[in-house]
């Protein structure tokens, strides 16, 4: 991934900032190849973003044309400014260049980490939904049990609190997805660090049950 401080590098502001003896003009034209290059280089970046879009499962096919279409419009704002690069007459006028490239590329950036924000939420969900697949599994494999229904019931309270913990990860999960939506990522991925702690908390009763399970077989066959 390119770096924002490719477009801030300490050689770029130097040259922006050092006009001690030194060709003018011979200056701006290398500046320019340098920020030319540096925007190919971006440009390139969120083409080969949109086609890897493509091949995400994770996106309906409606989310990956707005996503697409959002990506296009970074491209075309790089390539207009390749423009105005090449038409920049003064040192001043690359300096605000630079600092557009350096914001622009910021909210690239958001972006990209709001897109990563909502596959993993889709990852959550997954899991979500053969968690409560599995749920349902295990109710009936208790119901099958050949013991007492009052040594059931610890395996039933077990499988009560897996669900209870699924559902509170999904509810933070889609809570995520709404504040990676409004690029909001610092709050998106505080849910979904939430939604792994939930996650873990199911996990740690699974484990539980499958404990449980293998002691009241064990008595069943006594």
């Amino acid at each position: 991934m390119i770096n924002i401080n490719r477009f801030a590098v300490v050689g770029i502001l130097f040259l922006l900032t050092s006009v001690i003896s030194a060709d003018v003009s011979n200056l701006s034209e290398k500046i320019k190849d340098f920020l030319t290059a540096r925007v190919d280089k971006a440009i390139a970046y969120l083409e080969y973003v949109k086609l890897k879009v493509d091949t995400r499962k994770e996106f309906t096919g409606a989310e990956k044309e707005e996503i697409k279409s959002n990506l296009n419009g970074y491209i075309n704002y790089f390539k207009a400014k390749k423009n105005d690069i090449e038409n920049a007459k003064t040192i001043q006028d690359l300096k605000i260049i630079v600092k557009d490239l350096r914001e622009k590329w910021k909210e690239v950036r958001a972006y990209r980490k709001s897109l990563n924000g909502l596959i993993l939420v889709s990852r959550f969900r997954e899991i979500a939904v053969k968690a409560k697949n599995l749920s349902k599994r295990i109710e009936l494999k208790i119901s099958e049990l050949n013991v007492s229904k009052e040594n059931k019931t610890k395996l039933m309270e077990l499988n009560s609190k897996f669900k209870v913990a699924i559902e509170l990860m999904e509810d933070k999960a889609l809570e995520a997805r709404e504040k990676f939506k409004l690029k909001a990522n610092k709050a998106g991925y505080s849910l979904l660090r939430e939604a792994k702690s939930y996650l873990r908390d199911a996990f740690h009763v699974l484990r539980d049950i499958v404990r449980e399970f293998r002691e009241l077989k064990s008595k069943s066959r006594k």
